[in-house]
């Protein structure tokens, strides 16, 4: 049998995992997390593993403060080529930073932490 994935625990913006939830109905690993406002909610693991989700949506009416009617600034592209690299093994350069084990820091995962 081969090795799970447990994210128990971990934390992707401002979700903690809780425990793995039930596939979804295309046979995709999910997870039930919760979000730092209490709310909880079941997630992919692909959406969070990418940042793709990172809250609950609770924070969908503010931004990080690094857009501009829709154009982001250099600092927010680079954290997002930087998240990228590191993660996504579809990404063209992957093999030069995530295949090669390099990692980012959980405080970095989230921007506002990244940009101070």
């Amino acid at each position: 049998m081969p090795n799970l994935l447990d994210l128990t625990g971990d934390r992707y913006g401002r979700l903690v995992v809780l425990r793995r939830g039930p596939n979804s109905s295309t046979d995709k690993t999910r997870w039930f997390v919760r979000c730092d406002c209490g709310t909880e909610k079941l997630v992919l693991t692909a959406e969070m593993r990418t940042l793709k989700t990172v809250s609950c949506g609770c924070k969908r009416s503010t931004t990080h403060g690094h857009t501009s009617r829709g154009v982001t600034t250099t600092e927010y592209r680079i954290w997002q080529g930087m998240i990228r690299r590191c993660t996504n093994p579809r990404y063209a350069h992957w093999a030069r930073y995530g295949g090669r084990g390099i990692t980012i820091c959980d405080r970095w995962r989230a921007f506002a932490n990244f940009v101070c």
